[in-house]
């Protein structure tokens, strides 16, 4: 709508074209566009129904005057036109792109919003301040990656003081879409159970983060939030929604987390692993699954670099596929008894990590000569195929029944 009323303004002719556009101004029109008028070397569009502003460029579109704001720009809170005062509350679609010579800017805390693209380009930006707290820079909605300053300053500070360590306050239920994308300054991030949901690419290339829990009360987190975090090895997941959630390969944790986790430990407050919610996590070599966990779905871990694997008593099914492409498991360990193992139901052999290990072990104990306990009554499917570790079994009395393939390739008994 930028230029709107000048562009009909040329289309009408004398007192109509004048009479028109008095009726357009009191009934209508809200919104004053007056990016021609700057105010402290700032331009802005002013809504006069809601007595507020938003930075924007100069002219009629962004590239009318590349690199109009160079140095260091200070947004303030409110600012005064025409005699009246207006709340700074948003930084409108491309207000900064391109301004090669924009080294630092301060962003109020009366700003909600910034538009897609403000700070595309910024290429000598080296500092990000923001006055307000940090609750409230985790509520702006930011339409794009290049809406927020850090994705070039790579840094980020509250009221002049650089912050490394972020600590979200309990005030916080929501971190927003790129919130702290590219703020790769940034050495940890501690996450409270009052938050709820984080955003799309929220710390995309943080890549100075090591390891982040994420709490049990997040219930959603958006694609690629911790993306391209290079450093980043290690993630405790506490969050049974999260974790229980069924993806598709091309939508699940390893996008959400990158490909170079190496390690992932799964809370305790976790009941279910969802189908394919590990799978392609290339640098996966070790996890955690906690005695909560009841079941392990299809392709669960499909494709991961585990060298080992300890399945928790607490675990009845493990799904399709859900270890399939481990070719590096070099151990499978389980922490119940036999008795417990032979009732897991598997629901093929690349279910069972030891179509890989070939090997079995009982709370880290290797079992070689296999005695089936009296208190079992069947064998399940795929149980101990491919354990070629395995030298001898006895199967008791109490056996009725020995599933398919449950000894299947068993190379060493004789």
């Amino acid at each position: 709508m930028k230029k709107t009323l000048s562009k009909l303004s040329s289309t009408l002719h004398g007192g109509v074209r004048r009479g028109l556009l008095l009726l357009l101004l009191v009934a209508s029109v809200s919104v004053i566009y007056a990016s021609d008028t700057q105010v402290g070397g700032i331009w802005y569009d002013f809504n006069s129904s809601t007595k507020t502003a938003s930075v924007t460029y100069r002219g009629s579109s962004s590239s009318s005057y590349e690199g109009e704001y160079s140095g260091s720009v200070v947004i303030p809170e409110t600012v005064t036109y025409n005699g009246t005062t207006y709340s700074v509350t948003s930084i409108g679609k491309s207000a900064f792109s391109y301004c090669s010579s924009l080294t630092s800017v301060t962003i109020p805390n009366s700003v909600t919003s910034i538009g897609e693209k403000a700070f595309a380009g910024c290429s000598s930006l080296t500092k990000t301040n923001y006055t307000g707290d940090i609750a409230g820079w985790c509520n702006i909605g930011f339409d794009d990656s290049s809406a927020n300053p850090m994705c070039y300053s790579h840094n980020f500070y509250i009221n002049d003081q650089e912050i490394k360590d972020l600590v979200i306050p309990n005030s916080v239920t929501s971190i927003g879409n790129y919130a702290f994308a590219v703020c790769s300054s940034l050495t940890s991030v501690t996450i409270p159970n009052s938050v709820t949901s984080i955003g799309e690419e929220a710390f995309a290339s943080c890549s100075s983060l090591t390891s982040v829990t994420i709490p049990n009360s997040v219930t959603s987190i958006g694609d690629r939030a911790f993306s391209y975090c290079h450093s980043l090895t290690s993630v405790t997941i506490n969050s049974d929604a999260i974790v229980s959630k069924d993806y598709s390969y091309s939508s699940n944790i390893s996008h959400i987390f990158g490909s170079r986790v190496t390690e992932y430990i799964i809370g305790e407050s976790v009941t279910s692993i969802g189908d394919d919610a590990f799978s392609y996590c290339h640098s996966l070599t070790s996890v955690t699954i906690p005695n909560s966990v009841t079941s392990i779905g299809d392709d669960a871990f499909y494709g991961c670099s585990l060298t080992s694997v300890t399945i928790p008593n607490s675990v009845t099914s493990i799904g399709d596929d859900a270890f399939g492409g481990c070719s590096e498991l070099l151990k499978t360990n389980y922490t119940g008894d036999i008795a417990g193992w032979c009732n897991i139901m598997f629901g093929d052999r690349y279910a069972n990590p030891m179509y890989y290990s070939h090997n079995f072990y009982i709370n880290d104990q290797e079992i070689k000569d296999l005695v089936i306990p009296n208190s079992v009554t069947s064998i399940g499917d795929y149980a101990f195929s491919y354990c070629s570790s395995l030298t001898s079994v006895t199967i008791p009395n109490s056996v009725t029944s020995i599933g398919s393939y449950a000894f299947q390739n068993c190379s060493s008994l004789t």
